[in-house]
């Protein structure tokens, strides 16, 4: 189960949207690019995310896009 204590996911969610913001500009930029970046899978990452941020971020992607 999810801790919110934990500071592995705080990082691994922390680690992607910098990755994110660094290469917003890249029209290749995938949820699956990110999560190998970090060195997750990207349901893991997926999941961080949406229990972290409260969002989905496929979804942030696809509208980045």
């Amino acid at each position: 189960m999810y801790k919110k204590h934990d500071k592995n996911h705080f990082r691994h969610v922390d680690q992607a949207i910098k990755y994110m913001n660094e290469h917003y500009h890249d029209s290749t930029l995938t949820l699956k690019k990110v999560a190998e970046f970090i060195h997750v899978s990207t349901p893991y990452l997926s999941n961080l995310f949406r229990l972290e941020k409260g969002l989905i971020l496929g979804i942030i992607l696809w509208k980045s896009g």
